[in-house]
């Protein structure tokens, strides 16, 4: 399994869709935002549009009922960048990518080819210690890892039943994260991907006790709307083990 460096330094802050508990989520201001407020990591949500240009949204329809997935980029509201122009403007921090991949929404992909169009756009702009791609679909991980081994990939768990057979399923996969919904999280459940061999992240924690809490549990990275209070919280337990050490 292939582990970026940066992944494994401490417990890393992770800005889901940027500081999206601040600025529109997804947008090249909410990542700009999270960098400023201290994320190790930037998350966006990618998907392709009518003409095949990856961009970055969270949800397969538009405000209009329109669905990105048979909509051309160049119709699409300004406001939703394309995957380049938010790699550009996350210089200085990791990239999360988290592919949206399902079979019941428009536009499925069944070879995956998303998959290979977001390894090599990442790697035109990244190093392979920057980058983490995720998905809930399996298929689109593992696609990703028969592309580039390089990249590192983690299986994204909502499902209570799936969180510990998740575990199983990413090591057979070769996959190196296990990202768990945060009511999922138990210091049994990290210890077992542990392990394993795998990191924990957890998703999506926006009130402080509850980091403390989880981070108390053991996990690697803290996925938040709030990455200034993610910053600061983390410091505050790194710190805390510094003095133990």
């Amino acid at each position: 399994m292939k582990i970026a460096s940066r992944l494994t330094e401490d417990i890393q802050v992770i800005a889901h869709r940027g500081a999206s508990g601040h600025v529109d989520e997804n947008s090249l201001g909410a990542f700009k935002l999270a960098i400023e407020m201290g994320a190790d990591w930037v998350e966006m949500d990618v998907r392709k549009s009518g003409d095949g240009m990856l961009v970055v949204h969270h949800d397969a329809n538009l405000a209009d009922r329109r669905t990105i997935a048979h909509t051309p980029s160049k119709e699409l509201p300004s406001e939703i960048p394309s995957f380049a122009e938010a790699l550009e403007v996350c210089e200085g921090a990791g990239v999360v990518v988290e592919i949206k991949n399902f079979p019941n929404e428009p536009g499925y992909d069944t070879e995956h080819m998303i998959s290979v169009a977001v390894a090599g756009t990442l790697r035109a702009y990244r190093e392979p210690e920057d980058i983490l791609v995720i998905s809930f679909n399996l298929d689109s991980v593992n696609r990703i890892r028969a592309f580039d081994a390089e990249i590192t990939t983690g299986f994204l768990v909502f499902d209570p039943v799936m969180a510990s057979q998740s575990i199983q399923m990413a090591c057979d996969n070769e996959h190196s994260v296990v990202s768990f919904h945060s009511s999922n999280i138990s210091e049994a459940l990290v210890g077992r991907a542990h392990a394993a061999g795998l990191l924990v992240h957890t998703w999506t924690v926006n009130e402080a006790d509850q980091m403390s809490q989880q981070i108390d549990m053991g996990v690697d990275g803290i996925v938040s709307d709030h990455p200034d209070i993610a910053r600061k919280i983390v410091d505050k337990a790194l710190k805390r083990k510094r003095k133990k050490s």
